[in-house]
């Protein structure tokens, strides 16, 4: 997932006013149930089909469209994603009781190190000025959407009914590149973009105007191209906003320079939307302890396509188990001594687990995480290792693993053996083990007595230096508590226990509340670098606390 900046919504589920959410390394979801915390993780799943560019699937989907009466899937859809993530002003489920317009906007962070691939490549852009791109790590973009429904009547210029319509504006580095207006079927390109800077005549752009048929004209107001189609333009998930119905680029008889200008922004757009990622791994709230088939895995080599197939998947042999342990049971493969194909980073997560067992979770209990395996093979594969056991290699074999949880005496036990909060909380540290990405955890002190929900905690902070960011939706004081005073003992001797060390600017704390017009209200709560909230937390949260530690 790429790193996510912030979140901008409105019109959105129960969010009403368009509201800016800023995350950070560790960002901390509070407030009572049903109060809209989901929200945000419904938001970063709907920019990810909005912003993003499937890997394995090319196909073009529009999503946000309109025109053509004569294509029925123009009309606005009940079944969209858009249409079940929008504001309703009342009760009633049809879709005229939608709030006027809905927002979202996602801003984060790509390297443009990799703007321009195979086949294209920068020299093919003589009229930009790109030097300015050059060896930057990091640069910011805003992707942000604008949608709104227009009701057709009959004798408009279209048929009666409802369509989508999605206003877009794209900012690199802060400064807006393009952005497209359907009321005004307007589409706009900065020339003037301090890394993209068009170089060539203004004036020639303008005999573009001489070709295709007059289906779009150009003029330039300022430093601004801009493009005005006689009627809407269809606009997928490539985002390439120059594309007739058929979603394909259309031919620009004009000088180079026009076509320049396409080339590059679909270039560009083209770039973030396949590099850019938003969906967060989820932990949620319903998990359970785990059972020995969930933490039963058959491992299938790779070695050649002889072996795709599982050996017991062939036999008929197919486990029902849960699929949220699959990494820590490839993690295991990977630590066996013999298994020459193993990658640092998947057997790293075995450790990992097992370094927050022994140093934050359970730590009088000594409980660790074992497996035991057993290689499957074909009966020619067996003989031809009869001859030839010099060559033997692990890796070329299935395995079979089984994870089990060891005591401090070496003592095999079942999950269902010891308390549920081992179990709740192992998929919790599975995935801030392996995430390389953003992660959203739902309540992880679930079955924790106060003192490991605090410990949970420190897990967490030892885990900020991986990328992506560590969103927690939590109830549980005691979580927070401990980040407080890990800040305060991180400013008074940043010296001491760097895995441990935090600072505020690191932590982003959310409350979402409820109002009487079911709509939602998020308040962000500051807090210092001695550790102390800057603001006062709505309803008195925290206020038996204070009662019982002040009061007399």
């Amino acid at each position: 997932m790429s790193n996510v900046r912030k979140l901008t919504l409105g019109g959105f589920q129960t969010i009403r006013e368009p509201v800016e959410i800023h995350f950070s390394p560790l960002t901390l979801l509070f407030g009572p149930n049903s109060s809209g915390k989901s929200a945000i993780y419904d938001a970063l799943k709907l920019a990810d089909e909005l912003f993003t560019l499937p890997r394995y699937q090319r196909k073009t989907k529009e999503i946000a469209y309109s025109g053509h009466t004569w294509r029925a899937e123009d009309r606005l859809d009940e079944s969209s994603p858009i249409i079940k993530n929008w504001r309703r002003t009342s009760p009633l489920s049809s879709i005229e009781s939608l709030q006027d317009k809905m927002t979202l906007g996602v801003t984060f962070d790509v390297s443009p190190l990799n703007w321009f691939s195979y086949p294209t490549k920068p020299e093919d852009f003589p009229s930009f000025d790109l030097k300015n791109i050059e060896g930057l790590k990091t640069l910011e973009i805003s992707l942000l959407s604008t949608f709104r429904y227009v009701k057709y009547e009959e004798g408009d210029r279209y048929d009666p009914g409802l369509f989508l319509h999605r206003d877009f504006e794209l900012t690199i580095g802060r400064v807006v590149m393009a952005s497209y207006c359907s009321e005004e079927f307007l589409f706009r390109i900065n020339l003037a973009h301090p890394l993209f800077k068009y170089t060539g005549d203004h004036n020639e752009l303008l005999s573009f105007n001489l070709t295709d048929e007059r289906k779009y004209t150009i003029s330039i107001d300022k430093n601004w191209l801009d493009i005005k189609s006689s009627g809407y333009l269809l606009i997928n998930d490539y985002l390439q906003l120059w594309n007739d119905r058929q979603n394909m680029p259309f031919d620009i008889a004009a000088p180079d320079g026009a076509g320049e200008i396409q080339r590059l922004y679909n270039q560009i757009i083209g770039t973030i939307m396949k590099s850019a990622s938003f969906l967060p791994e989820l932990v949620d709230a319903s998990r359970r302890v785990p059972t020995q088939a969930d933490l039963s895995y058959n491992i299938t080599s790779d070695y050649s396509s002889e072996h795709d197939q599982s050996i017991v998947e062939s036999y008929g042999l197919t486990r029902s188990g849960d699929d949220q342990f699959k990494q820590l049971a490839v993690s295991c493969a990977m630590n066996l001594p013999d298994y020459a194909d193993k990658q640092d980073s998947e057997a790293d997560i075995l450790k990992t687990v097992n370094r927050f067992l022994s140093d934050y979770l359970f730590i009088d209990r000594g409980y660790q995480l074992g497996f035991d395996y057993a290689v499957v093979m074909k009966s020619s594969q067996y003989r031809e290792l009869a001859e030839d056991w010099e060559n033997f290699y692990l890796w070329v074999y299935e395995l079979l693993i089984k994870i089990h949880l060891l005591d401090s005496n070496g003592v095999k036990l079942d999950f269902s053996d010891v308390g549920s909060g081992l179990g709740y909380s192992l998929p919790v540290l599975i995935a801030v083990a392996e995430h390389r990405n953003s992660l959203l955890v739902q309540q992880p002190e679930l079955h924790l007595h106060p003192a490991l929900q605090a410990s949970m905690a420190d897990v967490f902070i030892d885990s900020l230096d991986n990328d992506g960011a560590l969103i927690v939706e939590t109830h549980s004081e005691h979580l927070i508590l401990r980040i407080l005073r890990r800040i305060r003992q991180s400013n008074l001797s940043p010296s001491q226990n760097h895995q441990l060390a935090i600072s505020a600017k690191q932590v982003t704390v959310l409350y979402f509340d409820s109002l009487p017009d079911s709509s939602t209200s998020i308040k962000s709560i500051r807090i210092s670098e001695g550790g102390e909230f800057l603001d006062k937390w709505p309803h008195g949260f925290f206020e038996e606390r204070d009662k019982e530690l002040f009061d007399e």
